[in-house]
């Protein structure tokens, strides 16, 4: 071979050799990004699908109750091996409500959201009973869809025996990230921030 050729076959492989580097570490992040972190959805569409499924929930719930807001939750998830920060999250939107529920009514709550929730997801809807010895947890509800999101509904105690508090939550899995903080615009939930508890004259006897 010639040195002439010798060199020419150097710089192909020098050259195919910075191009594989430039693809590995594209926008700045490292091989473990590029080879792993292979989001499902980026952080509009988890946003937009979560958003759909709150409206989902609250719809299900009549009469409707009053919330005491809504917000998302971002959760990075851990750094590789090679300190190269991870580009994926799970994403969560958390709705509290604000609407003190009966114990005596919970079951009917319960009832709505989980045949919405079974329309919705096309799947089985897992429902738990009381839990503790108070009981300080009288009930929840969590499913999944087939494009993995989970579904959950919390209650607990306010009063012992007569009324408890009741939240739910929807995440996606595999999320591109975005901090939490760009995510502060409001959701599709209406209501106040204030945590204090509101009778209503359905729902809370």
């Amino acid at each position: 071979m010639s040195v002439r050729g010798g060199c020419a076959i150097a710089v192909a492989v020098v050259m195919l050799m910075a191009g594989t580097v430039g693809w590995l570490f594209d926008n700045g992040y490292g091989p473990m990004v590029a080879l792993r972190d292979r989001p499902l959805l980026t952080s509009d569409q988890a946003r937009s699908r979560l958003d759909d499924l709150v409206r989902t929930t609250m719809a299900a719930i009549t009469p409707s109750p009053t919330y005491c807001g809504f917000r998302y939750e971002s959760d990075q998830y851990p750094a590789h091996w090679d300190r190269e920060p991870s580009t994926l999250s799970d994403l969560e939107s958390i709705v509290s409500l604000c609407t003190e529920v009966s114990l005596a009514k919970l079951p009917t709550l319960l009832d709505q959201v989980e045949s919405a929730w079974h329309a919705t997801v096309q799947g089985p809807v897992e429902r738990d009973g009381p839990m503790g010895e108070a009981p300080v947890f009288p009930g929840s509800l969590s499913a999944a869809t087939f494009d993995d999101c989970f579904l959950d509904l919390y209650s607990a105690e306010t009063t012992p025996g007569r009324t408890a508090k009741v939240w739910f939550t929807v995440r996606a899995v595999k999320v591109r990230y975005q901090p939490t903080r760009d995510y502060k615009l409001p959701g599709p939930a209406p209501g106040t921030s204030a945590k204090v508890l509101s009778d209503d004259p359905y729902w809370s006897h």
